[in-house]
């Protein structure tokens, strides 16, 4: 939405160096003007919660940092956001890599936005075990059905 979008085109979970008074036009989808608000701000407000929230994360999976050899992924539309990875390295003290650090277009620019990473990752992986299932053919199969019905059967 409109919010996601003021984030990720305008905003920075970094805020030093922010000029004083330097203000922000909040639009609808028409294009009307709602109001303005101060860049800082909302800079801080990004710095804070994204603060906030991974240090929850890093509570909820302390003990498993020390087995993360590549260090930290950051994927998701939270991967767009500027300076994210500075934050992020802040709150763990590991390496942490963005995804969608180079610009994507073309016919797979949709699949390869860090927005989708999650579910494409998910559709891969079902992909990976689906290929990794042994093939049988109807007489294997036909055969191991047999097998299974006699060696139930008791005499």
């Amino acid at each position: 939405g409109r919010a996601e979008r003021l984030k990720v085109e305008e905003g920075s979970v970094l805020y030093d160096g922010v000029p004083e008074g330097q203000m922000l036009s909040i639009e609808d989808d028409t294009g009307l003007i709602l109001g303005e608000i101060e860049r800082a701000f909302l800079n801080e407000v990004m710095n804070l919660r994204t603060k906030e929230i991974l240090t929850q994360v890093r509570v909820r999976v302390e003990d498993h940092l020390g087995r993360l050899g590549a260090g930290i992924y950051l994927t998701g539309g939270v991967s767009m956001m500027k300076g994210v990875d500075v934050v992020a390295r802040e709150v763990f003290g590991i390496k942490v890599t963005r995804a969608g650090s180079a610009p994507v277009s073309g016919i797979t620019a949709t699949f390869e936005n860090p927005q989708y990473s999650a579910p494409i990752g998910l559709i891969r992986y079902a992909q990976i075990l689906d290929s990794e299932k042994p093939f049988l053919s109807p007489l294997k199969r036909l055969g191991r059905r047999m097998q299974e019905l006699l060696s139930s059967v008791t005499l």
